[in-house]
């Protein structure tokens, strides 16, 4: 009898990226003509599918109204040459539905039903060529390996459901383990152990389970991401299938999502942020990037939006071949008050020349503005530019991020007339847990060792970089 293995056999679901941004143009208004909440969760669901065979969404297909919903909607209009900032009208809807299919069809993407039970699997039948029948299942993988999917069928009596969900959980570190729900009947769980990133989603009905399991190299190609995430929605456990991608209702997602609007016209601005994993993962200020049209890092390498925090002003990036030298190191201890730091990034770009600025300060608060717990308040100059920058204690561990002050904070008067900005940085606490959200896991330090100043800045200029972020 087939038992299903652990989670570092090769599982996967792919936990995704789940963000509201409540200060964008991207409101969830209150549900109209008779429309329930579900059924609108529903409709963007659709959307958010569509774009992510549009190649414009990255985020988790939760029906949810969210800032990266709006920035893929942006950057599709944006391609396809409609005006952005509009509703979505129907000619986009269609030329965006016609763009999935045709996306489809390249692939050869389209359901295989399993012979013995009936479950339903869409598969992209070009890429996962190889198909084998294990004992429980159907087993599908791409030449390389990289990509591998598995189906499992099996009766409830060879463990109860709550034991397969609590065996597969465990499976786990707790800081790897990014996606984990238990709904009674199913589940689904995903997290990362090395290079792999593993999960499931399984479904129990009368006395059977049935689920599937996938697993992703991290540095492979990047079509496998979204592949996953698209057949985690489509599959079908017991057969009850919709058509695969189905265009959700136009009044609907009219109602409940719409892009930010932006002047046509060609605008640069620029930030700063910070390597955090050897996979080219920067992070930065959601407020950097959240509108760009092109992001760029570094020496001009594209990078791609992956997930924002927006209501903690956090964003994650992913920058191919980045080569950077260092990956950053997080305090592995809260910040003091009156602890020395230093604030690193790239201020007012063009204006200065393209080299590394450090600023030094103490922490003066351990606050933000209202007492926020998730802020620290710093004495170190934070100019226009800096905003994604890594904060640094003199031991080399980043513990917070340098936020704008003139979009955050409010001023105070000097003796002279003249104000004094007041400089916040996110605390290190909440980049953690934002960055194990998605599937990163930060290293961090407990050095005991306080740095010179002029080593801290070499050890900050192998990881903190320069972004430019383009409006068109």
């Amino acid at each position: 009898m087939f038992k299903v293995r652990p989670l570092s056999d090769r599982l996967l679901a792919f936990a995704a990226i789940c963000v509201v941004l409540p200060t964008l143009a991207i409101a969830a208004a209150t549900s109209a003509a008779g429309q329930s909440q579900s059924q609108q969760s529903e409709q963007l669901r659709r959307l958010q599918y569509l774009l992510l065979w549009s190649g414009d969404y990255l985020g988790q297909l939760d029906g949810r109204p969210s800032a990266l919903l709006s920035h893929a909607l942006r950057s599709y209009q944006r391609k396809a040459g409609f005006r952005r900032g509009e509703p979505i009208d129907a000619a986009q809807l269609r030329h965006l539905s016609e763009l999935a299919q045709r996306a489809m069809r390249q692939l050869d993407y389209g359901y295989e039903t399993e012979a013995d039970g009936g479950g339903r699997l869409a598969v992209p039948r070009t890429i996962l060529m190889k198909r084998s029948v294990t004992g429980a299942g159907t087993r599908y993988h791409t030449a390389d390996n990289d990509l591998e999917v598995e189906t499992v069928r099996q009766p409830s009596k060879t463990s109860t459901f709550l034991e397969l969900y609590r065996s597969s959980a465990r499976a786990f570190d707790v800081d790897s383990l990014v996606t984990n729900v238990f709904g009674g009947g199913s589940f689904m769980i995903s997290g990362q152990a090395g290079d792999q990133i593993y999960g499931m989603r399984f479904e129990e009905r009368g006395n059977e389970i049935r689920g599937v399991k996938i697993r992703v190299r991290r540095d492979a190609d990047a079509k496998y991401a979204w592949l996953a995430k698209a057949m985690l929605q489509d599959f079908a456990p017991f057969g009850e299938s919709t058509p695969i991608g189905l265009p959700p209702s136009l009044q609907e997602i009219r109602m409940t999502v719409r892009p930010p609007s932006d002047p046509e016209r060609v605008s640069n601005s620029s930030g700063s942020g910070f390597v955090v994993s050897s996979y080219g993962h920067v992070m930065t200020s959601a407020h950097v990037v959240l509108l760009c049209d092109e992001i760029r890092v570094s020496d001009n390498k594209p990078a791609k939006l992956i997930a924002v925090q927006g209501g903690e002003d956090l964003a994650l990036l992913q920058v191919a071949d980045l080569g950077a030298q260092r990956v950053a190191d997080f305090a592995s201890a809260e910040v003091l008050l009156g602890e020395d730091v230093a604030v690193f990034g790239y201020p007012l770009q063009p204006l200065l020349s393209a080299q590394l600025s450090m600023t030094t300060g103490i922490v003066s608060s351990l606050r933000g503005l209202g007492g926020d717990p998730g802020y620290i308040q710093i004495s170190a100059s934070v100019q226009p530019g800096n905003s994604g920058g890594p904060v640094v204690d003199l031991k080399g561990g980043v513990v917070g991020i340098a936020t704008s002050v003139l979009n955050t904070a409010r001023s105070t008067r000097r003796p002279d007339g003249t104000h004094a900005p007041i400089n916040f940085a996110i605390r290190h606490e909440r980049m953690l847990r934002f960055l194990r959200e998605q599937g990163i896991q930060p290293k961090t330090t407990a050095n005991a060792v306080v740095l010179a100043k002029t080593d801290l800045a070499a050890q900050a200029s192998a990881y903190t970089v320069p972004i430019t972020c383009q409006r068109r």
